[in-house]
């Protein structure tokens, strides 16, 4: 029998011996020809297929048969063969468990920390209290999540066909296993069925909890001229934009100063501002699809937000709004030299200890994960300001 031996990736040296060794009454080539039978193939250059007239089957020298089926070239009706290494299966299995460790241990973060030269210890659950989502429970997919549920991560596997694994949980509809992992692992073949399963709407359907880092803008007044004490609630009067229907507006008041620093409890914001003496006073919060203000309730420095169904209003994408974001009541005296710090942000995360913390009080709310552009407007037309209960000295 005439065999092809074709790849761009694969070193015939390595494997035409023991193939000769294992066929010895067979040959094998190197370049296509018109009596070639079998394709063994890795990789191959375009259009060999397209110069094998005889060919009676395709064997892939890989797992993966991705590429060979959106090869043009590839006859119709000729048989095609993948292999199953288990060589390949242990590897595959030790990739995904080293990333999945390196995000449950949080050793990225590590290394930024690294980095920054900055040394923050950081909470650390158990494995036990994570979901690992698995997309494909084929021979790869198979392996890596009996693995992953031997080191005792809650495992929920998704395919197309009901697969029963010991410790495994099985769900075929995508978007549960999306709401319920904390971590998903794509082991899926790319098809026509498969392109483009991984989206923002996908994406948009896990927790929040899995971004860690929070983005702020920030406005800092210039240092003080004198002691400034103010007592009271406070309100950010803010125009902007969005390109979404909705988002969260979290406005946070803060003492900058230079001698004086606590840092926060919050995840996600701890490592933000290492190099500024900060304490937060305060934050507020709004739906922006819940902006609607009662007039006749409403008082300076105390919006009053129906907060009804009614009421409720999604945005519309690129439309400048008014929201006057309530900040919750405080007391506070801005020392001569410190600044007043307004920082906004669209995202908060739950830290699991409650309000367990002698540093601040930490609330959190469900946001989606849902990337979304939010455009800040301060100018004659739109006076952005931030509206202080300031006690007279």
């Amino acid at each position: 029998m005439n065999i092809l031996f074709s790849s761009t990736s694969e070193i015939p040296g390595r494997w035409l011996p023991l193939l000769e060794q294992a066929l010895p009454e067979d040959r094998f080539f190197l370049e296509p020809r018109d009596d070639i039978e079998v394709a063994l193939v890795a990789n191959p250059p375009e259009g060999t297929f397209a110069r094998l007239p005889n060919l009676r089957m395709v064997q892939s020298l890989w797992m993966g048969i991705d590429k060979l089926l959106h090869d043009p070239s590839l006859p119709r009706g000729v048989p095609l063969a993948r292999l199953i290494d288990p060589g390949m299966i242990a590897a595959m299995t030790e990739t995904v468990l080293a990333h999945v460790l390196d995000w449950h241990r949080l050793h990225f973060r590590y290394r930024e920390q690294q980095m920054e030269r900055v040394w923050q210890q950081l909470p650390q659950v158990m494995a036990g209290e994570r979901t690992v989502g698995i997309l494909g429970l084929g021979e790869l997919g198979s392996a890596v999540a009996l693995a992953l549920a031997t080191l005792g991560f809650r495992v929920l596997g998704w395919s197309r066909r009901l697969r029963e694994l010991a410790g495994v949980h099985y769900t075929a509809e995508l978007g549960e296993l999306l709401e319920r992992s904390d971590l998903v692992v794509c082991l899926l073949p790319l098809t026509h069925h498969t392109h483009g399963i991984l989206n923002a709407d996908a994406f948009a359907q896990m927790p929040p909890s899995q971004t860690n880092k929070i983005q702020k803008l920030r406005y800092l007044s210039e240092p003080l001229a004198q002691d400034v004490t103010i007592a009271g609630p406070s309100v950010l009067n803010l125009f902007a934009a969005i390109d979404q229907d909705d988002t969260n507006w979290i406005a946070i008041l803060k003492d900058v100063g230079p001698d004086e620093f606590v840092p926060t409890a919050r995840e996600g914001e701890r490592g933000l501002t290492p190099d500024l003496d900060e304490r937060e006073l305060t934050r507020g919060w709004l739906k922006a699809s819940h902006r609607a203000l009662d007039p006749q309730r409403s008082l300076p420095g105390r919006p009053w937000h129906p907060l009804t169904r009614a009421a409720h209003k999604p945005v519309v994408p690129g439309e400048i709004n008014e929201y006057a974001i309530e900040i919750l009541a405080t007391a506070n005296q801005f020392k001569k030299g410190h600044r007043i710090c307004v920082e906004i942000t669209s995202l908060d995360l739950a830290t699991g200890v409650g309000g367990a913390t002698n540093v601040e009080y930490v609330p959190y709310h469900v946001c989606s994960s849902r990337t979304v552009l939010h455009n800040i407007y301060h100018d004659p037309q739109h006076p952005s300001h931030l509206l202080l209960p300031v006690i007279p000295n």
